[in-house]
């Protein structure tokens, strides 16, 4: 049986399918469709991307993920290698937490981002988002809400950190918020279940294409059952 490290190094391997296809149901039900163009901002060992990829057309799907091996392996292990000439996505390896594609896109999506992330690169990532998305379309994150603010700067995961130090960054509502304004985006924490506990926000230049506060509680709400034996 083939390694399954590309799967446990962004997340517990038991919650790896679900919640890839958790994101590919709220990217769905937030207007996504086949014909759009979408990244996938720190797609890790595609996910996320594993739906997505067949999902969209030909040439749709782009994807940032500074780790090659995981996406590598992802494809062989996943998709199979055919994917890349029938669905063609584009892949970049930058680190930088800069957007260097040239495309305006319908969709972002950054899971777990902005949870390992400090508010130096926070910020940074908020206006490289914000520069790529269409003035209609969405950027999809999550985070960990907390009473206090992350005060750490950089980036955290358990390859760079010291035993015992924290990979998890956490902030208020209000701050993240804060920082989505500084950016010009305006923000919207929506009601919709993560298999890890994280709260999803959805950002966009365009306050109308953002959900009610009403339907943000009741609207993207999931009654979640237990998993099948």
């Amino acid at each position: 049986m083939a390694s399954m490290a590309y799967r446990t190094y962004v997340g517990p391997g038991k919650m790896y399918d679900i919640i890839g296809a958790s994101q590919f149901a709220l990217a769905v039900s937030c207007g996504l469709r086949e014909q759009h163009f979408l990244l996938d901002f720190g797609c890790g060992s595609l996910r996320g991307g594993r739906f997505f990829i067949p999902y969209l057309q030909a040439g749709h799907y782009y994807a940032i993920e500074p780790n090659e091996w995981l996406v590598t392996q992802a494809v062989h292990e996943e998709l199979g290698e055919d994917i890349l000439t029938v669905k063609a996505p584009h892949f970049t390896a930058v680190d930088d937490f800069t957007v260097p594609f040239t495309v305006s896109f319908d969709l972002i999506v950054a899971q777990s981002i902005f949870t390992h992330t400090g508010k130096d690169l926070m910020r940074k990532l908020f206006a490289s988002l914000a520069g790529a998305v269409k003035k209609e379309g969405l950027i999809l994150a999550t985070f960990f809400l907390d009473s206090t603010d992350e005060e750490r700067n950089g980036w955290f995961y358990f390859d760079n950190l010291p035993d015992g130090e924290s990979v998890l960054a956490a902030y208020r509502p209000e701050t993240v918020r804060a920082f989505a304004a500084d950016a010009d985006l305006y923000a919207q924490h929506i009601h919709f279940w993560h298999p890890a506990g994280q709260q999803w926000f959805l950002f966009s230049p365009s306050a109308q294409r953002l959900p009610t506060k009403e339907q943000a509680e009741h609207f993207y709400g999931l009654n979640i059952l237990p998993s099948l034996p």
